[in-house]
């Protein structure tokens, strides 16, 4: 993202607006710093009120003091009974502690003023920051050292009123920056009258501005943040800016050595003021834990960490196995407790499991095939399935009397989502609209195909659509099997230029509500996408269908997990429903119809499930509203080289049955 900044040539600071019942209006400091960063610079001036009833003159004293309690600098002046204004001479302040977004160290400034028998008349206090914010070609420099920026945009409108942004309340903004790894703010409009400046400077974070300044005295720059700071809506976008935001970082896991390199991304911290820890999980289940030593290194350096032990680097037959990396602050520090979370890390030792493809052979034959002018209808052992030649859908799929598919909606191609904020400032139903009429036109199989093994222990049904819209063709495979199982094979191209992206590429189908409950191995536990997932890492997770759904302040695409190797439905039924992935697949459930949200509504708990298996959807953007909301790495484009296909294989199992082992049988 291309970043300009403007540089202010110093730090002033007000208290504005500051009415005593006598004499002091306004204080204003101005510090700055000698070229070599040795000394600082202080001048204090301090206007007063005009008032009919003073008399006489009156002595204005200021001292500045240090954090520790040390007296840095300090003036008296005289003013008459009629002079309005004070200006103090520039004074040297030696080898101040130099402020910055990591360790903001302030200055205690107090002025008095007194009549000229030593009486206080008025009072008043600031706080004072030493440091210098300068460019050197693409580098932003705070006190000489190069620093990342980590911003976000703010103003009064990200759900306040003016009248209702108070004092507590943007202090509770500031705080939750700072535990988000936010470093420095753009605002559009400054939110005056609630000590924004001071706040900023107390918690450490660098004030960015699209103008020349939050206020005549308050230094500020332009750059480049994310476009909305993500905190009245989806919680999965702030944790995927934490996450990307943290300065510590573990790369490099070196399985066979047992170590990882930590890299130290902060300006002015060490590591060692932080505690390291490791989690090893088999298939998502923590195994074992420990501390990670000898973690130390400054500030833009990395170094490699002690042994790490817990795993073994044979492959055993439970699947996936992966290491997490863990980094807490020592003590407390600037808006975070003792022991907060800092950084994180998941990584594998080794990728999820199978044994050498097989091909799944049910021990006994399907029991009836029949077939008739408008359905295929397969009969086996406690399942009946019936497929629709005129659509090429599954229609029906009993297992142990009991219905799955609701209302003979199974699954269809599909291409569309319900647009999020950002596809509708992108435009995208009318860019993308073709895509949407493809996935909602009246499903006709071009080609419909029944082919029957001679061991009759397997039938296959074939089926082909057409999307003109998009001169697009899919095809699909469901190989039926006695016991239930059905291996579903997918293959997609799109060759029309008509939209230049494609929202999603999967299948959607309705499912029974009797349906209640999903567990999963996959990146939760919130909702992820292509472009924001790194936060939510990949385990077992389990939840109950109706709360997988992140709520938001407009009604829109959510529900989705990426990177799903298996999932499996259960409910009020006899049974339940097992997916298991070729390689992986992407998931969307809930009872929020697409339809619904689309047009900005929810649905009710007695909808069906609404059940999307998709090979890819495209990414949800954020960082940039104003260019292309969704960065190429996460875009899916048509054309013949970016053809798709993909698999995953529906296996049933009874209501208190281990499926587990299912996992490791069922693939092809």
């Amino acid at each position: 993202m291309k970043r300009t900044l403007f540089l202010l040539s110093c730090l002033w600071m007000a208290v504005v607006g500051l009415w005593a019942q006598v004499h002091i209006a306004d204080v204003k400091v101005e510090s700055s710093l000698d070229n070599r960063l040795s000394n600082g610079f202080l001048q204090v001036q301090v206007t007063m009120k005009p008032e009919e009833s003073r008399r006489g003159a009156a002595v204005i004293v200021y001292q500045l003091m240090s954090p520790q309690g040390e007296r840095m600098a300090h003036g008296e002046l005289y003013v008459g009974r009629k002079q309005l204004s004070a200006s103090f001479p520039k004074v040297v302040v030696a080898s101040p502690c130099l402020w910055n977004a990591e360790k903001p160290v302030l200055y205690d400034l107090k002025v008095e003023v007194k009549n000229r028998r030593g009486v206080r008349l008025d009072e008043a206090s600031r706080k004072v920051a030493f440091y210098q914010f300068r460019m050197d070609g693409e580098h932003v420099l705070v006190n000489g050292v190069p620093v990342r920026i980590k911003g976000v945009n703010f103003d009064w409108r990200n759900g306040y009123a003016p009248a209702g942004l108070t004092a507590s309340l943007l202090e509770k903004e500031v705080t939750r920056w700072k535990e988000h790894h936010v470093n420095a703010v753009r605002v559009s409009e400054a939110p005056k009258g609630v000590g924004f400046a001071e706040l900023c400077l107390e918690h450490g974070i660098y004030v960015l501005d699209e103008s020349t300044g939050i206020d005549s005295t308050h230094p500020a720059v332009q750059q480049g943040c994310l476009w909305v700071w993500p905190n009245q809506d989806l919680p999965v976008k702030l944790e995927e800016m934490k996450k990307l935001y943290q300065d510590i970082r573990f790369v490099d896991f070196n399985r066979e050595e047992g170590t990882v390199k930590v890299q130290n991304d902060f300006a002015f911290t060490s590591l060692d003021e932080f505690d390291f820890y490791y989690l090893v999980r088999d298939h998502g289940k923590e195994v074992y834990r420990g501390n990670l030593k000898h973690v130390k290194a400054a500030p833009g350096e990395s170094v490699v960490s002690g042994p790490i032990k817990g795993y073994s680097l044979q492959r055993n037959i439970t699947g996936d196995v992966r290491i997490e990396f863990y980094a807490t602050n020592r003590s407390a520090g600037t808006a975070l407790a003792d022991g907060n979370l800092v950084a994180r890390e998941q990584t594998y030792i080794h990728t999820f499991f199978r044994p050498e493809k097989q091909s799944v052979r049910a021990e006994t034959s399907l029991d009836e095939v029949v077939e008739s002018a408008d359905k295929v209808s397969v009969f086996g052992k406690d399942m009946a399935l019936v497929f629709s030649r005129r659509t090429g859908q599954l229609v029906s799929y009993r297992l142990r009397g009991q219905e799955l598919i609701y209302q003979e909606q199974g699954f269809r191609p599909f291409f569309w989502r319900a647009p999020t904020d950002n596809d509708l400032a992108a435009q995208f139903p009318r860019v993308l609209g073709v895509w949407k009429e493809a996935s909602e036109q009246e499903l006709v199989a071009s080609s419909f195909a029944c082919i029957r093994h001679a061991e009759g222990a397997l039938v296959v049904l074939k089926a082909t659509y057409d999307f003109p819209q998009t001169e697009a063709k899919w095809e699909i495979t469901y190989k039926v099997y006695a016991d239930g199982v059905v291996k579903v094979d997918n293959h997609f191209v799109a060759m029309g230029k008509q939209a230049a992206m494609i929202p999603r590429v999967g299948l959607r189908c309705k499912l029974t509500p009797a349906l209640t409950t999903v567990r999963y191995f996959g990146r939760g536990p919130r909702a992820n996408y292509r472009d924001c997932r790194t936060a939510q890492f990949l385990g077992e997770y389990e939840s109950p269908i109706h709360e997988m759904r992140e709520f938001t302040s407009r009604p829109q695409e959510n529900n989705h997990r990426t990177d799903i190797y298996w999932c499996a439905l259960k409910g009020r039924l006899p049974g339940g429903l097992l997916l298991v992935a070729d390689r992986t697949f992407e998931m969307n459930i809930g009872y929020d119809q697409l339809e619904d949200l689309e047009k900005g509504r929810e649905s009710n708990s007695l909808s069906p499930v609404d059940f999307f298996v998709d090979y890819r959807m495209m990414g949800v953007g954020a960082d940039n509203r104003k260019a292309l909301p969704v960065q190429e790495p996460y875009l899916i484009r048509p054309g013949k080289e970016n053809a798709v296909s993909y698999g995953f294989a529906l296996v049933p199992f009874k209501k208190n049955e281990d499926f587990k082992p299912l996992i490791l049988k069922y693939n092809e």
